[in-house]
């Protein structure tokens, strides 16, 4: 079953020794990869997520606008973690990508609505 070029990843990993997930995180995974209920909401079906009611499959869930900045907060802290690390070895590192891929997505394309020409010059936290 190949929706696309990355979808069976998650099959093609492979673990190393140390590495390994519970039974039911895997069952969750295999009904999200198959497209199957996930059995973890079935006594949530129906409940309010943002105004919407949970669905079997979760994606009222998983595709909720959420107030608050915790994402972004999250992965900002996650991702000047890795730079901090990497820098610390001496490696270089270029941490903003942003335009990075602005040559690959066609002139007017609705991808590029609102995406700069060039890369917007970041400046590194102290």
């Amino acid at each position: 079953m190949n929706v696309n070029q990355t979808s069976h990843q998650f099959l093609m990993g492979i673990p190393f020794a140390d590495e390994f997930i519970s039974c039911m995180d895997f069952r969750t995974i295999a009904q999200d990869y198959l497209g199957l209920p996930n059995t973890l909401l079935i006594g949530h079906v129906g409940m309010d997520v943002k105004g919407t009611p949970l669905d079997p499959y979760g994606r009222a869930l998983t595709t909720a606008v959420m107030s608050g900045d915790g994402w972004r907060t999250r992965h900002d802290a996650i991702k000047w973690t890795i730079y901090d690390l990497v820098h610390g070895c001496q490696v270089p590192i270029c941490c903003e990508v942003l335009g990075l891929f602005t040559t690959c997505i066609p002139p007017g394309s609705k991808l590029g609505k609102g995406i700069p020409q060039s890369p917007v010059p970041r400046e590194l936290p102290k």
